[in-house]
């Protein structure tokens, strides 16, 4: 359990976190990653109160930026050059905020979550370059 948050709660609000965070990507942009955090930030709390869930935070967030990071991370090796160049940039954004994240909360109490953030974000990054100097 994190911070006494049972197993199926924390599924929901992660579920609900990815989902929100995915979408703000893809319709937003780069900034459309704040989306995520800022729905489990007030929404979700709201949503699973009967559930007693607080939100953990950053190290939270960090984690599933950096697993959304890699949507974009692997779309940088398109072959047209504006759709790979958006790619890019969405991929190496949303790598740098789920690292800059990972190190705020690292650390808390969670600090694993944390470290799997910072990978995540790390990784997308090094999948996007690579691919993207491949393709191009």
């Amino acid at each position: 359990m994190i911070e006494d948050i049972d197993r199926r709660t924390l599924a929901i609000a992660s579920a609900i976190l990815v989902i929100v965070t995915t979408f703000g990507l893809l319709v937003i942009g780069p900034v459309g990653i704040l989306a995520g955090p800022l729905v489990d930030r007030f929404g979700t709390q709201r949503l699973l109160a009967r559930r007693n869930y607080k939100s953990p935070g950053a190290p939270l967030w960090s984690a599933a930026i950096g697993g959304v990071a890699m949507i974009p991370a692997l779309a940088s090796g398109a072959e047209a050059p504006d759709d790979r160049h958006i790619a890019v940039l969405s991929a190496v954004a949303a790598g740098v905020g789920a690292i800059i994240l990972g190190v705020l909360a690292l650390r808390g109490r969670l600090a694993r979550l944390s470290a799997i953030g910072i990978g995540l974000g790390f990784a997308a990054i090094v999948v996007a370059l690579a691919l993207n100097s491949q393709a191009g």
